[in-house]
C-alpha cells in the first residue's frame, strides 16, 4: 500500500458540467465535483479566499462554517485510507529510525550500513504525514526512536507526540538543505547508541 495513490482519485472521469457547475460544492464525503477549463461548457471558478459553492468570493459566515464542516469531513476519508509507514530491517530492534520525505532511501541504506556492521536497527519510513492514525503506530510505541528530519525543530517528531503519543528518544536534524549522506547517518546513529 505504500506510496499507492487511490485509483479512484487518479482515474476517475473528469465530469463535464455545463452552466451551473458548482466547483466547491458541499458534499456528504467533502470532495467536490471537479473538472479542468476547457473540458466542457462549464465556467471553472476557483479561488483561495472564502468561497461560494460555484467559486465566487463570499463573507457570508454561515456559508463559511459549512465549507469549513465540508473540509473537515475529507480528513474522514483519508483516515480510512491512511497510508501505513513502510519498515525496513528487522522489526526485533530495540531501535527504530523514523523518516519522512525524501529521507527514505538514505535512512533505508544507513539502516543496511548499520547492520552490517552489526548494529541492531530498523526504520519506519512514513510516506504521508497527515493525518496520521493510530494504525501508524503499531510497532512503535515500545521502540527507541530516533527521529531523522531535515528541518530546525523535529516538526514530525512533534506531530507523532501529539497525535499518536510516540516520542522519540533522540532526533537527528539538519537545517543546511544539504541532504543526510549514509556515512553521516550512520555516525550520528552510532554515536547516540553509544
Amino acid at each position: 500500500m505504500e506510496g499507492r495513490v487511490p485509483t479512484k482519485i487518479l482515474r476517475r472521469e473528469v465530469p463535464v458540467f455545463g452552466a451551473g457547475y458548482r466547483r466547491y460544492e458541499i458534499t456528504d464525503s467533502g470532495v467536490s465535483p471537479m473538472t479542468f477549463p476547457g473540458l466542457s461548457e462549464a465556467r471553472v471558478e476557483v479561488d483561495s479566499d472564502e468561497h461560494t459553492e460555484d467559486g465566487k468570493i463570499t463573507e457570508d459566515l454561515g456559508l463559511r462554517v459549512r465549507m469549513v464542516e465540508k473540509r473537515l469531513r475529507k480528513l474522514e476519508g483519508l483516515r480510512k485510507e491512511a497510508v501505513l509507514p513502510t519498515r525496513f530491517g528487522d522489526r526485533r530492534a530495540a531501535t527504530v529510525l523514523v523518516s519522512w520525505g525524501s529521507n527514505r532511501q538514505i535512512v533505508n541504506e544507513a539502516v543496511e550500513a548499520l547492520r552490517a556492521e552489526g548494529v541492531s536497527v530498523s526504520a519506519a519510513h512514513f510516506s504521508q504525514v497527515y493525518p496520521l492514525t493510530p494504525p501508524m503506530a503499531r510497532g512503535l510505541a515500545r521502540k527507541r526512536l530516533i527521529c531523522i528530519e531535515n528541518n530546525a525543530t523535529g516538526q514530525f517528531e512533534r506531530l507523532l507526540r501529539r497525535e499518536l503519543g510516540l516520542k522519540a528518544a533522540h532526533r537527528i536534524l539538519k537545517c543546511s538543505g544539504e541532504c543526510y549522506t549514509v556515512a553521516e547517518l550512520v555516525e550520528r546513529v552510532k554515536t547516540i547508541l553509544g
